[in-house]
């Protein structure tokens, strides 16, 4: 049958063992406990689904908004930044089953890391100069908990805590 080559292989997940590769890790499910890494990757996919959809169909309110004075003939690069955030978001969320940290997900935990991180420390040298708005400090401080959170998973994931 199409189970024929699954089995569980002491909490490490399925092997399948013809192909020789785990499909799937699920150290929770013996343990009790719950892994937070799937709940870092929804919360960002959701995060960053929502600025890119702002961005992408309505970067005139989104970028007037943050930064008064903006001009309209470059709104289109409000909306590449949108589709960028969208497509990581995507990739978030089509993988927010799996476990994320340490040496699993990596790929994916270092293009959330850097995003963030960049994003946190360009916003960083904008929210000082006089007049900045509060969405901007909002926008800073949601983007620089995301790069600690996603670094920590990168350095020390993945963790779980008790049901």
């Amino acid at each position: 049958g199409q189970g024929e080559g699954l089995r569980n292989v002491s909490g490490a997940g399925i092997l399948d063992r013809r192909a020789g590769l785990i499909v799937s890790v699920d150290h929770s499910a013996q343990r009790g406990t719950r892994l937070i890494s799937p709940l870092v990757i929804r919360a960002s996919a959701a995060t960053l689904f929502l600025a890119g959809l702002g961005l992408v169909f309505a970067p005139d309110l989104a970028l007037t908004t943050l930064l008064p004075g903006y001009p309209a003939e470059a709104f289109w690069l409000g909306q590449l930044l949108g589709g960028a955030w969208l497509g990581l978001a995507a990739l978030n969320w089509m993988q927010r089953f799996t476990v994320i940290g340490g040496i699993y997900g990596r790929p994916m935990t270092i293009a959330n890391f850097t995003t963030f991180l960049i994003s946190a420390l360009a916003l960083t040298r904008v929210l000082f100069s006089p007049g900045t708005r509060l969405g901007l400090w909002l926008l800073a401080g949601t983007a620089a908990t995301f790069a600690i959170l996603h670094g920590v998973l990168i350095f020390f994931g993945p963790f779980d805590t008790p049901n």
